[in-house]
């Protein structure tokens, strides 16, 4: 949520010299506080694959405002069992070897979307994988 502005004042209090211009011995300088609320979702078009299948996961990040945010990351780093092919990201480049999607600025009320194609390995038959991605701190 959007604060308003917060005002901070400087002033001079002393002097052991005559001050000739008393009209400039203050000031103030304002800032206003920004505030983004991030939302990460996740998806997978096979929730059953089999052993050698390609996979796709979905991740949307979403910035429900008020204000934009920049700067943003998303860590998504596929779990043993699945390997990286690929990738298609709406803005930004996913690295694969650190799991790192470089989203950039999302406008208020703006998503983007990461698409990572991946392979399900052998030997992980009866296994639950699971893919976590989460907002970058």
């Amino acid at each position: 949520m959007a604060v308003a502005p917060t005002l901070r004042a400087a002033s001079m209090t002393a002097s052991d010299q005559s001050d000739t211009n008393a009209g400039n011995d203050t000031d103030t300088a304002d800032i206003t506080v920004t505030a983004v609320d991030l939302a990460v979702v996740k998806t997978v078009d096979d929730g059953t694959p089999d052993e050698g299948g390609t996979i796709v996961y979905t991740v949307v990040v979403a910035n429900g405002g008020p204000d934009g945010a920049t700067g943003v990351e998303i860590t998504d780093l596929l779990p043993a069992g699945v390997t990286y092919v690929s990738d298609t990201a709406t803005q930004g480049t996913y690295t694969g070897s650190t799991g790192v999607w470089a989203v950039g600025s999302v406008a208020a009320s703006a998503a983007d979307t990461l698409e990572i194609t991946a392979t399900v390995g052998a030997g992980t038959a009866g296994q639950v994988i699971t893919n976590t991605a989460s907002v970058t701190d």
